[in-house]
């Protein structure tokens, strides 16, 4: 929690564009896996935070089980519900300047697919860096003033719930408590947060790009098989190619959100165990 979100800005509307839309929307069997796939992703919050739970206690008594986080399933769902209400609003604000900054980027971009010159290539390269430059100038600021809410999100209210086994509310009250009788030690805990922080990004890439690496072959397997079931279900412009090159990108998605979830888990294991003993 608290990475950033794709630069969605980049992204065309593909939800109006209505060679897109009207297959997708006219298909019963592409909207039940759209929102089958929506409660799927809502389904894992929980079960995140519950893993969560589930490692803290690990962390703490140097046993971990494998099962712990079924008896945390419960608290996980109130900490989902709680900390999804505090945040979407920060990802609302992200996603509204990714917008207003890559929107008319987006606009050259088709407008240059469409008449492509001679350089096309290189022009395309040129805006899509011009893009991300503009979405990390809006990503820089908004992760700099967010990062105190998120670790007191996704870190600290998790680590008082666990240690003194409150509610999210009560809590994250402890955790402003505490961090009005001890500013010095919450300030020098922030400051060595963003470090970290700064740090995790920079680890986060290398793992990337190790993780691209590993499923670069069977992903490129799921790709395929996905691409050949879409021509034969008349190709990717109708409705059977739409749905079978999005489960094949959905699939290979997840395998590789999973191998990096993987690789960075000793860096969560490092966050939870500082923000345990910042909080007892």
């Amino acid at each position: 929690m608290g990475a950033a979100p794709p630069p969605l800005g980049l992204l065309p509307p593909l939800w109006a564009n209505p060679e897109v839309r009207a297959p997708i929307a006219g298909s019963p069997v592409a909207m039940s896996l759209l929102l089958l796939l929506a409660l799927v992703l809502i389904a894992f919050g929980p079960l995140g935070r519950a893993l969560t739970f589930g490692l803290m206690e690990g962390l703490s008594t140097g046993e971990p089980q494998a099962k712990a986080y079924r008896e945390y399933l419960q608290p996980a769902m109130r900490h989902f519900l709680w900390s999804s209400a505090l945040t979407l609003p920060l990802y609302a604000l992200l996603f509204l300047g990714e917008a207003a900054a890559t929107h008319d980027v987006y606009g050259r971009f088709a407008q240059l697919l469409a008449n492509p010159p001679e350089d096309a290539a290189n022009r395309a390269l040129a805006l899509l860096g011009e893009g991300a430059l503009r979405f990390l100038l809006v990503l820089g600021p908004w992760t700099l003033l967010t990062l105190p809410a998120f670790v007191l999100l996704y870190e600290l209210t998790p680590a008082s719930m666990w240690l003194y086994r409150l509610g999210p509310v009560a809590a994250s009250g402890r955790v402003l408590l505490q961090a009005r009788r001890a500013s010095r030690r919450f300030w020098s805990y922030l400051g060595l947060r963003l470090l970290l922080q700064l740090a995790g990004n920079t680890l986060a890439g290398v793992a990337l790009l190790v993780a691209l690496l590993v499923t670069m072959i069977p992903g490129g397997l799921l790709l395929g098989v996905g691409w050949a079931v879409a021509v034969l279900l008349g190709g990717p412009s109708t409705t059977g190619g739409i749905v079978a090159l999005t489960v094949a990108g959905l699939t290979t998605t997840v395998l590789l959100y999973c191998v990096l979830s993987f690789l960075l888990t000793p860096v969560s294991a490092l966050l939870y165990r500082l923000a345990l003993r910042v909080m007892q």
